[in-house]
């Protein structure tokens, strides 16, 4: 699995299956119809549909015929990542960028597969080259926000307030990005500005769902244990163990930390970004003389 495909961000994998790419040509300016576009059509119409060997034979059709088609190379990029063929996927959007250095989706592109390969330095930079370009583009500043968390850089925090001026506090991401804020804040050492956001998300977000629970434990007014109690299943699990053992990990309690973090890399849901996010910050503690038996709700 792609971090495309995972649970929140990485959204052009979304987009490709729910049809955009299908009305690429409309914002592109690419007007010219000949065999290379007819051939990029089919290709988009075959990766809707998730027939995705055939739709990659479509987009080499289509640059056989127009060598300079960078929204092609762009398309077969997504597929290669989608394939897991990230070295050619990286070729793929490196090309789209050479012929058109201001194309902000390859950018974006590229950046999914440095994170699906763990080059999160290089997956920062290039969505930082998107919001230059776009910079109301939502997406990408969550997605980078995501990338500033895993790297444990304050800027994280930024990226959070700049989606929610303009997604909102009503956004079904909102609490999410919340967590992400609160924990970025976190790690650039502005405790007072993370007890703010989590004090403003109980003005203005949806209170009466999931994740809240989470921003009520990091706000103080329940302890783990009510926390763990209200996550009735394991993806609800896997976030809860992730932001506790974080938390706990930034307060300056490993021991304490570790089973929550143990937990997630036992049980927790990989398909969630709090599974890679939990993994890193395991990653970066002291080692164990010997590894804890993982929290149980």
């Amino acid at each position: 699995m792609t971090f495309a495909q995972k649970k929140y961000g990485w959204q052009l994998w979304r987009q490709l299956l729910g049809g955009a790419f299908l009305s690429l040509m409309a914002t592109t300016g690419v007007a010219w119809a000949d065999a290379a576009e007819d051939a990029y059509q089919e290709g988009a119409r075959l990766a809707k549909t998730g027939v995705l060997k055939q739709a990659l034979d479509e987009f080499d059709k289509a640059i056989r015929l127009k060598p300079t088609y960078a929204e092609a190379y762009s398309a077969r990029g997504t597929i290669r990542n989608a394939l897991v063929q990230n070295e050619r996927a990286i070729q793929d959007f490196d090309e789209a960028i050479r012929l058109n250095p201001r194309y902000a989706m390859a950018y974006y592109n590229r950046a999914n597969v440095y994170m699906d390969i763990g080059q999160f330095d290089k997956a920062l930079k290039d969505y930082s080259e998107m919001i230059a370009l776009e910079p109301t583009n939502a997406e990408a500043l969550y997605n980078r926000s995501l990338v500033q968390l895993l790297l444990a850089r304050g800027e994280a925090a930024a990226d959070a307030r700049s989606y929610l001026e303009l997604k909102g506090w009503k956004d079904e991401r909102a609490l999410y990005v919340v967590l992400i804020g609160y924990v970025g804040y976190r790690h650039g050492k502005q405790d007072d500005e993370a007890r703010k956001l989590l004090t403003e998300a109980k003005e203005k977000a949806n209170t009466g769902v999931w994740p809240y629970p989470i921003l009520r434990y990091l706000h103080g007014e329940i302890e783990i244990a009510a926390l763990l109690d209200l996550a009735l299943d394991d993806d609800k699990k896997t976030e809860a163990q992730t932001y506790a053992g974080i938390d706990l990990a930034l307060s300056g309690k490993p021991q304490e930390a570790v089973p929550h973090l143990v937990w997630v890399k036992d049980h927790g849901n990989k398909a969630f970004i709090e599974y890679i996010l939990a993994a890193t910050e395991f990653n970066r503690m002291p080692v164990p003389t010997k590894e804890p038996t993982a929290t149980t709700p």
